[in-house]
């Protein structure tokens, strides 16, 4: 099974390379994708937490200080 496997392989070289290839690229690319995805993500939370005005900041304010937007 092995031997026929092999000789495969070797009839099949440019087949064979390609998916070899687009395999190392997928399981490369994929991790990198989901780490850019998950600290994208943070800095989004982090914008979020910084620059947000909840609620509370509404309620609080005065109605004569109101800023234009």
């Amino acid at each position: 099974m092995i031997r026929y496997s092999w000789r495969s392989v070797k009839n099949n070289f440019w087949s064979s390379f390609l998916v070899m290839c687009s395999l190392i690229a997928i399981f490369i690319a994929g991790p990198v994708s989901i780490s850019a995805l998950f600290d994208i993500q943070a800095k989004v939370d982090d914008n979020i937490q910084v620059y947000a005005r909840g609620s509370y900041d509404i309620l609080i304010r005065s109605s004569n200080s109101k800023t234009e937007v």
